[in-house]
């Protein structure tokens, strides 16, 4: 599916975003559309609370971690991105400010852009 098409789903069913898992707490597997590299594109978006990301993602010893955003190749779904966030759960005020936050993001490129405190949970 091309951008134009998505965008035109979208608005038919009056969404700003496809929900392609339930809402869980910890993690939502969403698509929507915005700009990366002066296009705009489809993103395949993985939020993560940071709790979630640390007890089931990362799988390390250690129980501390940044903040991320996470931008990977294109696959059948769109550009793959990977964001964790320190929020206590992943709702729907939290995905609308994910999405302006990745649409308003001037420099962003590949590759893993961590910000914020280091968490330890």
């Amino acid at each position: 599916m091309n951008i134009v098409e998505f965008e035109q789903q979208l608005a038919s069913q009056d969404r700003h975003y496809d929900n392609l898992t339930p809402l869980n707490h910890g993690y939502v597997h969403i698509r929507f559309s915005g700009p990366f590299n002066q296009q705009t594109i489809i993103w395949d978006a993985h939020l993560y609370s940071l709790a979630y990301y640390i007890n089931n993602i990362k799988q390390a010893e250690s129980s501390t971690a940044k903040q991320f955003i996470w931008v990977g190749d294109e696959n059948e779904l769109g550009r793959e991105i990977k964001i964790a966030l320190n929020v206590p759960v992943i709702d729907e005020p939290t995905i609308r400010k994910s999405m302006i936050m990745v649409r308003q993001y001037k420099r962003l490129i590949l590759g893993r852009h961590e910000y914020g405190d280091e968490i330890t949970l």
